[in-house]
């Protein structure tokens, strides 16, 4: 699944995939993807023994392109 993929590049410290599953799942269904990564904590780097950088640029990424993903400012 997505999440596992996703949770597995930011532990793996690889930020274009990371970055890249991201934002498929935001594409995909933005408010589950939110609720998911909140209720599991991967955004949390001392929770789940992530990279900040990844999350860093995963989330950048996303902000970049929030206008073209038609995502709200939450």
């Amino acid at each position: 699944m997505l999440f596992d993929s996703l949770s597995l590049n930011l532990k793996s410290n690889k930020y274009l995939p990371a970055a890249s599953t991201f934002l498929a799942l935001l594409l995909w269904n933005p408010d589950k993807t939110i609720s998911h990564i909140r209720k599991y904590g991967l955004f949390r780097a001392y929770k789940v023994g992530v990279s900040v950088g990844a999350i860093n640029n995963a989330i950048d990424m996303a902000l970049q392109n929030m206008a073209f993903l038609q995502l709200r400012e939450e």
